[in-house]
């Protein structure tokens, strides 16, 4: 959820976010906003779901995470019964929760977009693992909730999700961080990454699901590492204390981790959008507005320009966007003198 915070902060920036692609949970964010919804509308949707409630088939103890008690209760098989016999693919229930949610918030994209991904609000493409060739399986058209539905099967925990004879599972298997996939889909636009992985656990691993998280960390670490060096802009969120499913409770912490994020690299992605012609002066004088203009049209003009020093065109560049963003103007325009 730290990449709505991220979305947020693009959207409030006026820096329009020309295509997505997700993997794993970000597939879900990145989903919502293709279809249309808002940061704020992001937000509710995950304070209004609790996803550890949908995986989770037991009761569990007050204060106790989805993952501890995985951890806790685990036997060397956790098998499910189908009529007289074991289920040798367990969390059917679970997958049939699961997709009945994802189908009522994202279903009404089928019917607004079509099936082509790039006619959505936002271009996208979701990313799930092929369990039969062990690469990335990249969704471009279809179903939007069953796209979502693929790349965030949980290996064990939900069923193999199953399409042209092939059984699809997490997304982040092989590209937790689809900064290449990004690239390929969509040429030519600057590849900002959301990095939501953790601090390395070294402590010792003392259950069978432990051992499974940790040899799955481990392949995943290896793809991110790669993919951060692709991306031309990496944002990482710190989200080291926040549970693998017990979120629900975190919306704000985790959106608060990616809003901080991405001030903390605004500059720099300004600089990738606006290049040299961004860091020409403009002028070496204080911008002057007008007293008696509107409040907040001079509250965002103070937080835009540098508190010192020459004012430079990446400078108006954030001033004119934010303006249009946040006021209802029809024109808005800067008179630069001829010697700064």
């Amino acid at each position: 959820m730290a990449h709505i915070g991220v979305l947020q902060r693009f959207e409030e920036e006026g820096l329009p976010v020309d295509a997505i692609t997700g993997t794993s949970a970000g597939a879900f964010v990145a989903a919502l906003a293709a279809s249309g919804f808002s940061g704020a509308n992001q937000v509710l949707v995950f304070q209004a779901m609790d996803f550890s409630a949908l995986l989770d088939d037991r009761r569990r103890s007050f204060g106790v995470t989805l993952s501890e008690e995985e951890a806790s209760n685990a036997n060397f098989l956790n098998l499910e019964m189908s009529g007289k016999q074991a289920d040798m693919i367990p969390g059917r229930e679970r997958t049939q929760r699961v997709q009945q949610v994802l189908f009522s918030i994202l279903g009404h994209s089928f019917l607004t977009f079509g099936e082509d991904f790039d006619r959505m609000r936002i271009p996208i493409r979701i990313v799930a693992t092929d369990l039969q060739t062990g690469d990335p399986w990249v969704f471009r058209n279809g179903s939007l909730a069953q796209a979502v539905q693929a790349s965030m099967t949980i290996p064990g925990l939900l069923v193999p999700f199953e399409v042209e004879g092939h059984q699809l599972v997490d997304g982040g298997l092989v590209e937790n961080l689809p900064v290449e996939i990004s690239r390929k889909a969509f040429p030519g636009m600057v590849q900002v990454g959301v990095d939501i992985a953790r601090a390395w656990d070294d402590s010792r691993v003392r259950s069978l699901v432990g051992i499974l998280n940790r040899s799955l960390d481990a392949s995943m670490r290896q793809n991110e590492q790669r993919s951060k060096k692709a991306a031309d802009l990496l944002l990482s969120p710190r989200t080291d204390k926040v549970d693998d499913f017990d979120f629900h409770d975190q919306v704000k912490v985790l959106v608060s981790a990616g809003r901080k994020a991405f001030d903390e690299r605004l500059p720099e992605l300004e600089g990738l959008i606006y290049g040299p012609d961004g860091e020409r002066v403009a002028t070496a004088h204080p911008l002057d507005v007008d007293p008696a203009a509107d409040p907040e049209l001079r509250r965002i003009a103070a937080q835009a320009m540098p508190p010192e020093g020459p004012i430079r065109f990446r400078d108006l560049f954030r001033l004119l966007r934010r303006l249009h963003h946040r006021l209802p103007l029809t024109d808005a325009w800067v008179e630069v003198p001829a010697n700064p």
